[in-house]
């Protein structure tokens, strides 16, 4: 198609559906369109909209609900309704095009006030079809704009929605109710249908108008002239804390007392509402990413040239050894530099991801407390003194000490509050969700499930690995021993839930017991002569199938920490032969609650390894990724700092 042409196409489409900008101060007499049946969701907003002059129909008498619209026409539809004139000053992005100069200027107005953002690149993309989640985005940030509503905390997150978008949506469903065409309730789905699809007219109408209705109803004052944002070069950066005083705000139940249930089942663990947790960045410069990217092991250098990379969210560990160096007595000095680091990294701009930090026992735990280490079947106990973050106390079986650990829990949200993008769980090694290694000392077998209180418990108390199993002791016990890590996960799910409602992220590191290996390892009683007893797989507990079967909260992000894994095949037929982010999403795609995945490395990775990691995290639509670990990101060893700013570049 000819420049002319297209120029024309262009034109009309503009003309038509949106006139030039106006300020609604009077009504026209609602249009009717032979083209809306009447039994239509969407018919009295066009009404309405139409009637305002905020939108119109075609020539030929048609709405065309059913019509796609553009990213420029959707600007010239917000401009007219807040009521705004002019040609915008300080936004330009570079891909005018064939777009003409008073649609340009409504891009340019909403843009001047953060309501209209542009891509990494420095377009807008005027003439893309707009999406659904776009439709929100835009209305959302229009009504935050003028006044009427505040940001509000993406304490659920949905499935088929970027990051970027997740508070937009959720404080669009905070003041409407709900958004047409999803699924679920608002409170607790983790989809939303068709929301990276494409938004017609019609359902734009009807999207618009509900928010709109309020304050453009028949006798509702005009809505007032917004002010203009800050040029970029003097804005501050974005850090968009819960309100202090939202819209009827959801009362928070008396939390349930510090008890323990009883090891070796796996109940359900229940979302309990609590004080909003900060989302996903709400409000995130115009080029802003589309993917959530962290650093892990924050040092605190760098901070700013982290942020303009492209870095949106940094993990932030706290110690239990640290914070409770005394049973029952918080190191005051500690906790007070946790929250100023906190505060500059949430001043700088960045969303906190903290890790509880389960994993670093402290010294009182072993001594105050009996069976407070895991025994193997040889009697040998698992230490990790004098090494951060072993994950030395045995919490899968010991309920005393879970009883200590919920206390500990309660203390980092009571302190430090519940401001967090998402909290990770694991409680093992590293602080992700394992047992004790397979090996120690010369030992190359270790199940460590033999200490007084986990016989208590146990299927097989005098059975043991290696043993003939006449009547299916082996199959028995790792049945057992594996439900009991996938119980102790949900324990911190529910534990965690008596303070804070957000996101949590779940640590499943390593490869994972794939399909058929459990009955090999049983078959074999368990004498760690199979392959996933000889990777230590089986006696880790990594069965991430079981474990994500037992979930049920439906705010639970899945995460592998082996997003680099540089073997397997994930084209393969065979699931034992994906890599560990594969296997994980299939697992995701087929539980009822349909989680969403995140993703990190293993460290000392170089540029390479960032790449791959990144591509793994765009071929399986994971939300994001943290790298590991800042130190080694700025020491200039490994992957630099340049190379993930120019991979997040790179990455749409």
């Amino acid at each position: 198609m000819s420049t002319p042409i297209l120029r024309l196409c262009i034109a009309l489409l503009l003309l038509v559906t949106f006139q030039p900008p106006f300020i609604p101060l009077a009504r026209a007499a609602p249009a009717a369109f032979p083209d809306i049946p009447p039994e239509a969701s969407y018919g009295e907003a066009v009404r309405q909209l139409t009637s305002l002059g905020i939108v119109r129909g075609y020539p030929d008498g048609r709405f065309g609900p059913q019509d796609s619209l553009l990213r420029a026409q959707t600007a010239v539809t917000l401009v007219r309704a807040m009521g705004l004139t002019g040609t915008g000053s300080t936004h330009n992005f570079s891909d005018q095009g064939d777009i003409d100069e008073e649609s340009w200027a409504a891009v340019r107005i909403l843009a001047d006030r953060d309501v209209a953002r542009g891509f990494p690149d420095g377009t807008f993309a005027p003439t893309s079809t707009l999406t659904r989640q776009q439709a929100i985005s835009f209305v959302s940030r229009m009504m935050v704009v003028l006044g009427r509503w505040r940001p509000q905390p993406a304490t659920v997150l949905f499935r088929d929605v970027a990051y970027d978008h997740q508070a937009d949506v959720a404080t669009y469903i905070r003041y409407v109710g709900g958004v047409s065409g999803a699924t679920g309730p608002p409170s607790g789905a983790a989809s939303l249908l068709g929301a990276g699809g494409i938004a017609s007219r019609g359902w734009y109408a009807e999207t618009l108008w509900a928010a709109l209705q309020p304050t453009l109803a028949a006798g509702s004052p005009p809505l007032p002239e917004p002010p203009a944002t800050p040029t970029p070069a003097t804005a501050p950066r974005p850090v968009v804390s819960p309100s202090p005083s939202p819209p009827s705000p959801i009362p928070s139940p008396a939390p349930s007392p510090l008890q323990s249930p009883p090891p070796g089942t796996v109940p359900p663990p229940t979302a309990v509402p609590s004080a909003s947790p900060r989302p996903l960045p709400t409000a995130v410069p115009s080029a802003a990413p589309q993917y959530l990217w962290g650093l892990i092991g924050q040092t605190g250098e760098q901070l700013d040239a982290q942020y303009a990379a492209g870095i949106r969210a940094q993990v932030v560990r706290v110690s239990w050894r640290d914070y409770f160096p005394r049973e029952g007595e918080a190191n005051g000095v500690y906790v007070g530099q946790k929250r100023a680091e906190l505060d500059r990294l949430r001043q700088t701009g960045f969303a906190i991801i903290i890790d509880v930090g389960l994993q670093d026992t402290p010294d009182w735990l072993h001594q105050n407390y009996a069976d407070s280490y895991y025994l193997n079947q040889y009697g040998e106990r698992y230490s990790g003194a004098g090494l951060v973050d072993s994950g030395d106390a045995n919490l899968v079986f010991n309920a005393a000490l879970r009883v200590a650990a919920a206390r500990y829990i309660a203390a980092i949200f009571t302190d430090l509050g519940t401001d967090f993008a998402s909290v990770r769980l694991g409680g093992g090694h590293w602080g992700e969700l394992t047992y004790p290694s397979a090996k120690a000392g010369q030992r190359t077998n270790c199940y460590w499930a033999f200490d007084r209180q986990a016989l208590a418990n146990s299927p097989t108390p005098d059975w043991r690995p290696g043993e003939p199993s006449p009547n299916g002791e082996a199959a028995r016990f790792l049945n057992w021993y594996l439900d009991s890590l996938a119980e102790f996960q949900n324990w911190q799910i529910a534990t965690i839930r008596r303070s804070y409602s957000g996101s949590l992220m779940i640590l499943y590191p390593g490869w994972g017991i794939r399909p058929g290996q459990f009955a090999e390892a049983a078959a074999a009683n368990l004498s760690g002569t199979t392959p996933a007893e000889i990777n230590g797989e089986t006696q880790v507990g990594t069965d991430h199938a079981r474990q994500v079967a037992a979930m049920s909260d439906p705010n639970v992000i899945l995460v592998t920490t082996w997003l680099d894994a540089p073997f397997g095949s994930d084209d393969s037929g065979d699931p034992r032969e994906w890599r560990p982010v594969k296997y994980l999403a299939s697992l995701a795609t087929g539980h009822p609650q349909k989680p969403l995945l995140y993703g990190e490395n293993t460290g000392q990775g170089d540029r390479a390894a960032l790449q791959f990691s990144a591509a793994q995290m765009r071929r399986f639509g994971l939300l994001g990724m943290a790298w590991c670990r800042a130190d080694e990101l700025l020491s200039g060893r490994y992957a630099t700092l340049e190379d993930y700013r120019s991979v997040i570049a790179a990455t749409r």
